[in-house]
């Protein structure tokens, strides 16, 4: 206050102040940096997780994205001086005991300390006082502009704002410089040796490179949008430093936790890869996956508050309710409205967002129970941040780049939540009711309506499927009703897919599910949730059945030729050599090898064409009659309904294995040919619901067998082909020798619409 009435001569008083502060500052810390030999006491754990956590709360304030250290620096409620003494304490002090791993790091500590040193005893922030012009003849009555002079003096002179920049500007600068390898040399190791570790035997060669380097490179190549927030899931659950061999289970566990709750921090690219791994690594890095996914920890309160706030519902801090604040839904005609209690502490959490049980106060109309669905914020930042990160290691041009479209496109749409909400209610239209028991969560309100940050929902009882499947369970008749809702899921799933509307879910896995019997076996719900990733495509039929049928077939039918036939190829030269990859990729598969040869009924007809069916050469395999195709779909069909319930695991992983590798080549000719739209993620979701079918078998394998419930979770891939058969073969047989495959893509598409009618 005093500053607002200095003349000049009183604000060059100030700066022979302010040098005087200086070098008491310059003496203190001489005496801080001698305490450091000076024998510290042992300090208990609670005490060193107190100070880790204090350091995160610290690190997250200073977050660029957001202006809560604008509060923390100037607010009323800020301690200057607390500040300072944390920050003594965790350069030179009980951090060598809280922080352990920093002890042995001088280098880091010498560059901070040199960094907030310069900052903290500079005037140079004094340059930037401007002397105001004022002539008192022209404006007699008018006092002179001070603003120049008296912000940067308070700048300079207050503590809070001057601790505060410093400690803020120091952080950034060391964190835009720091590598893994310098933050911690055995992180880094770590990462290495976890990145050698994954398998994606389905992604090609060049795609699983980028996604390799991307890992390795990742906290290199970020700015501090990435790294503080990594850094500070770091500290947040960064167990007490333990007396322990590094070699025993408690410690690799605990490094896990620690190495998983790091990666919490990363942006949703790389979550949404890391949750696609979990079982393709090994048992030991399996751990750190687990600690990643089972432990995401929710946003802060002043996130959630910020959040609901720009969602326009009003949230308010209830004093005489513990635990709670209250948000009022608005009225928009139909569903929930009113005033609705909500939990401070989320009811699950996940890398996009999380949610909170709402229960209505006595002036809420509708549902008593709502689910409240909150967007974690700074994701687009985050997200634009790793896309600039991939785009540093993709080869401009590659068949890479054209694939990282739709997949980044994929990761995008997830945060797009005015979407979500039009395939929630898309989802709701086709799924809902669409066999006994089946489901899908119906929304209320995306809010607001423009750029949503919160969805309005149906609460739903029960639990995952995931959760579900995992807990042991001995009644057969649930275990049969489970096992015959998701096997109508799939069935549903698939006939909107392939010849119905063009949408699916993109995301089927068992965590998207919500699983109840809480009203009694023969009341079992089975509830499709979480439609961020789907897919609506347009004219199913030709742009996804058709290629996808005849790819499956082909694999199946063990024709490279036949695989490839039904994409539009813009050179016949490189369709024929793809076909001709095909077969070499497919070279260790013999299950299926030869199948046309014992799978068609009509062995004269097979006899005189088989070796075209085995050809690569596009204009040999056209050739072919259709007929041929469906005496083989004939005995296809047999051999399913030979089978007691379940196609044998060696032929059905055959041909979901031929089917990745074919995809794995047709990836490297999208140059030249058109990769139908949706294409892929179909494929992947198949994938989940083929994990999750096996999942459930495996865990639920003696019920099923039990009540002969185990066919309605038959492989995916034998389901969709039997289905084709069954409709199929009868019109392909009959057909004329003189229909070939040349001219069968009218008669196939009449054949699928009439399948999944």
């Amino acid at each position: 206050g005093v500053a607002e009435h200095l003349d000049m001569s009183g604000a060059w008083f100030a700066v022979a102040v302010a040098a005087s502060l200086l070098v008491a500052s310059a003496i203190r810390q001489g005496e801080t940096q001698a305490s450091l030999e000076e024998a510290a006491e042992e300090m208990p754990q609670e005490k060193m997780l107190e100070m880790r956590h204090a350091a995160a709360r610290g690190l997250r304030a200073m977050y660029p994205l957001d202006d809560y250290w604008m509060e923390m620096c100037q607010g009323n409620a800020f301690d200057p001086f607390a500040l300072a003494d944390t920050l003594q304490s965790l350069i030179f002090g009980e951090a060598h005991e809280a922080f352990p791993e920093v002890a042995a790091r001088q280098d880091l500590v010498d560059e901070f300390n040199s960094c907030f040193k310069w900052e903290g005893v500079s005037v140079k922030a004094l340059g930037n006082i401007t002397v105001p012009s004022y002539n008192p003849f022209k404006s007699p009555f008018t006092l002179p502009d001070m603003s120049g002079v008296v912000k940067p003096l308070r700048e300079v002179l207050d503590p809070t704002v001057k601790v505060c920049k410093a400690l803020r500007t120091c952080t950034f600068k060391t964190f835009e410089t720091l590598t893994l390898e310098k933050a911690s040399p055995t992180v880094a190791k770590g990462m290495r040796d976890f990145v050698a570790d994954i398998e994606f035997p389905e992604i090609p060669e060049e795609l699983k490179q980028v996604l390799f380097d991307l890992l390795l490179s990742y906290f290199d190549k970020a700015s501090v949008t990435i790294k503080l927030p990594m850094a500070v899931a770091y500290l947040q659950g960064l167990p007490a430093p333990l007396d322990m061999d590094v070699a025993s289970p408690e410690f690799k566990e605990l490094a896990s936790q620690a190495m998983g709750n790091t990666l919490q921090g990363a942006g949703p690219f790389t979550h949404k890869m890391l949750q696609s791994t979990g079982d393709k690594v090994g048992a030991a890095l399996q751990e750190i996956l687990l600690a990643f996914k089972d432990s995401i920890a929710p946003m802060s309160h002043r996130e959630l508050m910020h959040q609901v706030t720009a969602a326009g519902i009003h949230p308010k801090e209830l004093e005489d309710v513990d635990g709670k604040f209250m948000v009022t839904i608005p009225d928009v005609g139909s569903g929930p409205s009113g005033n609705y209690f909500a939990p401070v502490k989320a009811t699950a959490s996940a890398s996009i967002g999380q949610g909170h049980l709402l229960r209505g106060t006595v002036i809420a109309s509708g549902a008593e129970l709502v689910w409240l669905k909150v967007m974690r914020p700074f994701l687009d930042e985050k997200l634009s941040e790793e896309y600039r990160i991939l785009d540093s290691i993709t080869p401009a041009g590659s068949n890479t780049a054209k694939a990282m479209l739709e997949v980044k496109a994929s990761v995008r749409n997830e945060l797009d939540w005015e979407q979500e909400a039009h395939f929630m209610r898309r989802g709701f239209e086709l799924y809902h009711d669409s066999e006994p028991g089946l489901r899908s969560v119906q929304i209320h309100q995306a809010l607001p309506a423009e750029k949503p940050v919160v969805l309005v929902m149906e609460a739903l009882g029960g639990s995952t499927l995931a959760g579900w499947i995992s807990k042991p369970t001995q009644d057969a008749q649930e275990v049969c009703e489970a096992a015959r809702m998701y096997g109508g899921a799939f069935r549903v799933w698939v006939k909107e897919a392939l010849a119905g509307s063009g949408f699916f879910h993109g995301d089927p896995h068992a965590g998207n599910f919500m699983m109840d019997f809480s009203r009694g076996v023969e009341h079992g719900r089975l509830t499709f949730i979480d439609y961020g990733n789907s897919f609506e495509v347009e004219d199913p039929i030709a742009k996804l059945s058709l290629p996808f049928i005849m790819l499956i077939m082909g694999c199946l039918f063990d024709s490279p030729g036949l695989a490839v036939h039904a994409f539009e190829w813009q050179d016949i030269g490189m369709k024929d050599k793809a076909a001709q990859e095909i077969r070499q990729a497919w070279a260790d598969f013999h299950v299926l090898e030869g199948s046309i040869g014992w799978l068609a009924k009509a062995k004269g007809l097979v006899a005189a064409w088989f070796d075209a069916f085995m050809s690569v050469f596009g204009v040999v395999v056209q050739k072919i009659p259709v007929a041929l195709l469906g005496s083989a779909l004939q005995g296809f069909s047999e051999k399913v309904h030979s089978w007691v319930a379940l196609a044998p695991d060696d032929f059905a992983d055959e041909l979901q294995a031929r089917v990745v590798k074919a995809f794995t080549v047709l990836f490297t000719y999208q140059h030249s040919m058109e990769f139908p739209p949706g294409l892929f993620g179909f494929s992947r979701a198949l994938d989940l619901f083929t994990n999750s079918f096996k999942q459930m078998r495996e865990q639920k394998g003696d019920q099923l067998q039990e009540s002969g419930c185990l066919f309605h979770l038959q492989h995916p891939m034998i389901q969709i082909v039997n289905a084709f058969a069954h409709k199929g073969a009868t019109q392909l047989v009959t057909s004329s020798y003189e229909e070939t495959l040349a001219g069968s893509k009218k008669l196939m598409k009449d054949i699928i619409s009439v399948t999944w009618k």
